[in-house]
């Protein structure tokens, strides 16, 4: 890339031609971060899927997760290889390309399929964009260009649950959240063609794709991910098999999957070491308070993902299948409309009060409201459940602005793009491992407390199918407290993750001038 500087070549008008539309594809790839969680009841109802193989649906936001978060600093390398449009179109083709395939999806693993072609490309999208910034706007006004940038992926996910419960209410179906990407994508890559041109015709690469960084962390992530979201199960007789759920197909290498995914991120790390231009320069962690902000972030996407994908498991359980998509539409807009209305005010109040006080407040607020959360009915009660996923949206919303604005307080010019992202994918890396060991835990939970139940005996006037019948029923009526407990185990696991957090979101305070 050529050093823009003092003297870049673009005007404003242009130069904002080509951000928009870049803009725009990451506001629609960030929503689809979290789009997924009022709909995922509908969509299990409509491919006949299980509600006992949590090991397995998880991988419709889990696969979306790794894509995303593998291409971040994969794409802002390979921009610089290839250029920058040739980027910028073959991201927008990977997220309109998954989008359609995810519309179309017949089957459990064709959406996963689709879901993780999606996120590859719109997690290119946010590396190639931050990339543009630095590209095309001066030293003296590219740090607010980059807030722009993060402020809209924020956004964007924080949106995603209501915009995916307001689509399947208008549209009458959940396959249309993909649909409406098609058209979008298509016209947001038509209107960046021209100026993307320009663009890519005044840079000049500097760096070149490292093939095996890029592979090592792909393959770790994907297969530490897979290890950890395998839960352990009983035999085909027993357990949540009773109830129909099938086995793993990777039952019986979970330990293995592991050992190999810690294996190759060792293999990537000693690799980021000794290269000069490494994919992730592991040397910014050694500034103590972007290590507080990433860890701080690592901490709330766990917290996060355990309220956007458990609460709708906890609707599958106790409403009809006609209430799924109203039921968990309101409760989950009583756990986003609050963290869009304190994530937007969170710049203002980080000026006002300080990085750290507003952060520990955000974590002690969501601590506060996943214990409630913990505490919910085996029914659906809205004074019961709505006020701690209030607090707990409130809380995880205020810690926004202030781990991004850590992130990027000690970074040089040349680090603030990268920073701004790595920041970015310890959020996504704590959604990714966080939902998937927990939904493997309870996915084996409820296996195990299935199988220590009493099975009542066969009656002398009972035929073998009737009684397998009145078995299966037996189980399934046991089974809704049993996932319900469980789940409000992750509520107060979520809320421990919470208080753990407020001692790295301590160490992000300002420095005393």
């Amino acid at each position: 890339m050529s050093d823009t500087g003092k003297q870049n070549p673009f005007k404003p008008d242009a130069r904002w031609l080509v951000l928009l539309p870049a803009l725009a594809i990451v506001f629609l790839s960030s929503v689809d971060l979290t789009v997924i969680a009022p709909i995922l009841p509908l969509i299990l109802l409509d491919l006949n899927i299980n509600a006992a193989e949590a090991d397995r649906y998880v991988w419709i936001a889990s696969g979306y997760l790794i894509a995303y978060t593998s291409c971040i600093p994969l794409f802002g390398r390979l921009s610089d290889s290839i250029g920058r449009f040739r980027a910028l179109m073959l991201a927008a083709a990977l997220f309109v390309g998954g989008s359609l395939i995810c519309a179309t999806a017949d089957s459990l693993w064709v959406l996963v399929l689709g879901r993780i072609i999606q996120g590859a490309g719109g997690g290119a999208m946010l590396p190639v964009t931050l990339a543009l910034v630095a590209d095309l706007f001066d030293e003296e006004v590219r740090a607010p260009v980059l807030g722009i940038v993060g402020g809209v992926e924020t956004i964007g996910w924080v949106l995603g649950p209501m915009w995916g419960s307001m689509i399947e209410q208008v549209a009458g179906s959940w396959r249309w959240i993909f649909w409406v990407n098609v058209p979008a994508g298509v016209l947001i890559g038509t209107a960046m063609l021209r100026p993307a041109r320009e663009v890519a015709a005044n840079l000049v690469s500097r760096h070149r794709l490292d093939l095996v960084s890029a592979a090592l962390i792909v393959a770790a992530l994907a297969t530490i991910t897979t290890g950890l979201s395998i839960a352990e199960t009983a035999a085909v007789e027993d357990g949540a098999r009773a109830l129909g759920a099938a086995a793993h197909p990777l039952d019986g290498y979970r330990l293995p999957l592991i050992l190999a995914g810690i294996a190759l991120t060792a293999a990537f790390i000693f690799r980021q070491v000794r290269i000069p231009n490494p994919l992730i320069p592991l040397h910014l962690f050694r500034v103590p308070r972007f290590a507080s902000a990433a860890i701080a972030n690592f901490g709330m996407g766990v917290a996060l993902m355990v309220a956007l994908v458990n609460v709708p498991v906890a609707v599958a359980v106790l409403v009809s299948a006609g209430q799924l998509s109203v039921v968990t539409a309101q409760l989950l807009a009583g756990f986003s409309i609050p963290m869009a209305i304190t994530a937007l005010s969170g710049g203002f109040l980080v000026r006002r009060f300080g990085r750290s006080p507003l952060a520990l407040l955000g974590f002690g607020l969501g601590a506060t409201g996943y214990i409630l959360m913990s505490q919910w009915p085996f029914e659906l009660n809205y004074s019961a459940m709505l006020p701690g996923l209030i607090l707990a949206g409130t809380g995880l919303g205020f810690v926004i602005a202030p781990l991004a604005d850590a992130a990027l307080q000690d970074s040089t010019d040349d680090d603030r793009g990268i920073s701004a992202s790595l920041v970015i994918v310890m959020r996504l890396l704590g959604m990714t491992l966080g939902i998937s060991v927990l939904s493997a835990w309870a996915t084996g939970q409820v296996d195990s407390r299935l199988r220590a139940i009493d099975i009542p005996p066969q009656q002398d006037a009972e035929t073998t199918a009737e009684y397998l019948e009145r078995q299966e029923s037996y189980l399934f009526d046991q089974a809704i407290p049993i996932t319900l407990e469980i789940l409000q185990t992750t509520y107060l696991v979520a809320g421990i993750v919470c208080v753990v957090s407020l001692i790295p979101a301590f160490f992000i305070r300002r420095s005393r001038k």
